[in-house]
């Protein structure tokens, strides 16, 4: 089952230690978060763990993405971006851009879940690296801290909800078992009461 949707996810990271958890959120960080922090709340994880590791897997793999920009410089992008749909003119404009606004496009790029990827490798040739660093950190910090509170604060709700399920479920079945019971213990007792009026008349 993939890891790339919500169930497959949680169905991946239940009886898995934090070392992989944390591998995992380097692939798909928002979707792992959720998972790991709904697997916390049913006390599989420490929620505040899951929560640090979902910044540092997310700035891993924002890392990662501006060592290949960065090492590789433009060769990467000449050599790659045709393939992926970036002509010459496309990557000229789009370095234009950049050299204005890098701050406001890193921040848009990592709230695509698109592009995020190739726009940090873009991104790597107009910024520097203490600067990607630091803004990199103040947009990871808040994403994880969104995704651990949805998956956490779900998984309580889901968690109440059962117990309010387990609850009715019981009441149900108790009245259940009241209503065949009830006309059994009633023609007993019938029964008990019309032999004791019996004998009596004998």
């Amino acid at each position: 089952m993939s890891f790339l949707t919500f169930v497959g996810a949680l169905a991946f990271i239940q009886g898995q230690r934090y070392p992989l958890v944390f591998i995992a959120m380097i692939i798909e960080g928002p979707i792992i978060t959720s998972a790991s922090a709904f697997a916390a709340s049913l006390g599989l994880f420490d929620v505040y763990v899951i929560f640090a590791l979902s910044i540092l897997g997310n700035l891993v793999a924002d890392l990662v993405f501006f060592s290949i920009g960065y090492f590789g410089k433009k060769k990467f992008i000449k050599r790659y971006g045709k393939h992926l749909g970036l002509s010459k003119s496309r990557i000229a404009t789009i370095y234009s851009y950049l050299k204005k606004h890098a701050v406001k496009t890193l921040i848009a790029i990592k709230l695509s879940p698109v592009v995020p990827g190739l726009g940090i490798v873009l991104i790597a040739h107009n910024m520097s690296f203490k600067k990607f660093f630091l803004v990199s950190l103040g947009i990871n910090i808040p994403i994880a801290l969104f995704f651990t509170l949805v998956g956490f604060y779900f998984g309580l709700a889901f968690n109440k909800f059962t117990e309010y399920f387990n609850l009715v479920t019981a009441l149900i079945v108790f009245i259940v078992c009241l209503s065949v019971l009830i006309p059994l213990i009633s023609k007993g007792v019938s029964k008990i009461t019309t032999r004791g009026l019996v004998k009596l008349k004998k």
